[in-house]
């Protein structure tokens, strides 16, 4: 993550702005559907681990039943500890309990697994996806989902240059830019990874945008 996106994801975001403006714009709700579609792709007759990187505040709990994470023994990981504070907040106020929150750095993680299972919504638009995922291939999770963002056509920027924003997401689009990946570069990059595509589903979003979820599942683990 370069400098710009780190202050912002660290100094200049409360986590009541950004649940705020995920809400009003749709991204919220959208990406806990696709979340909750993903896990059932992974779930097994056991508990697995699963690793929810970049995890924000948890806000998709306020969406879709926590009984979604029943499959799992779960870890939420993020860089900035506010945002874990609330999404603490969050599984405690869902009755979701042996959850672990963790301060960590999907670029320079320190945390080893084992995880079956990897989610990351809405991350890879903020780092240098490509180490990232590299990171992440290091865990060797046997399914990776992930949720990108699309902009329709002439829109470039992660916001919406004209929508109203809350202070903090203001500065965030003042100060930083994230870089929006396409869907056909993120699977060409896991191929070679032994990460292949198996499923995707989208949902639409205000301002043209589309929430889009991609399910990978490593060689011969489906």
């Amino acid at each position: 993550m370069d400098n710009p996106l780190r202050r912002a994801w660290t100094k200049l975001i409360t986590a009541a702005d950004l649940d705020d403006h995920m809400h009003q714009v749709g991204q919220a709700a959208a990406n806990a559907e696709l979340l909750q579609s993903m896990l059932v792709l992974s779930a097994r007759e056991k508990p697995v681990h699963l690793l929810i990187a970049g995890a924000g505040t948890a806000q998709f709990l306020d969406y879709v039943p926590a009984t979604c994470l029943a499959p799992f023994h779960v870890t939420l990981s993020d860089i900035n500890p506010a945002f874990l504070a609330r999404a603490e907040q969050r599984f405690e106020h869902a009755g979701v309990s042996g959850a672990l929150f963790v301060v960590d750095d999907i670029e320079d993680p320190r945390r080893v697994g084992p995880y079956q299972v990897v989610v990351m919504v809405l991350v890879l638009e903020h780092i240098d996806w490509r180490r990232g995922l590299r990171n992440v291939h290091r865990l060797a999770p046997d399914h990776l989902h992930i949720v990108i963002q699309r902009n329709p056509e002439g829109l470039g920027e992660s916001i919406a240059p004209r929508r109203t924003l809350n202070p903090s997401m203001r500065a965030f689009a003042e100060n930083a830019r994230p870089v929006l990946i396409s869907r056909d570069e993120l699977v060409d990059f896991l191929q070679p990874l032994d990460y292949r595509l198996q499923g995707e589903d989208e949902r639409a979003v205000l301002d043209g945008k589309t929430m889009l979820a991609l399910s990978f599942v490593r060689d011969g683990r489906a």
